[in-house]
């Protein structure tokens, strides 16, 4: 049996929304912006608490790091919207 994906349950999630990833705004020199710069849902959303997936708090590991989500009506009418919501919904 596979194991559930906590954050496509994430408790932050509305129901209008995805979980995309943890991010923070620590600026990547090399990408010459921050994680959650380069999500580039425009519906995009911050959080406030990162888990892993098996629903623990990231916590003093990832302090400053935050869930990120996007609507789902955005992903929808992208290119490879039915795709990517297959792997990002319950």
């Amino acid at each position: 049996m596979a194991k559930k994906d906590f954050n496509k349950n994430h408790p932050e999630r509305l129901d209008d929304e995805v979980f995309i990833t943890n991010a923070d705004d620590e600026f990547d020199f090399e990408e010459k912006r921050s994680s959650y710069d380069a999500v580039g849902w425009k519906t995009k959303r911050r959080g406030d608490v990162s888990y892993d997936i098996n629903g623990k708090p990231l916590g003093q590991r990832w302090r400053g790091s935050f869930p990120v989500f996007a609507k789902i009506a955005e992903i929808e009418k992208s290119e490879n919207g039915k795709e990517i919501l297959e792997r990002l919904l319950p």
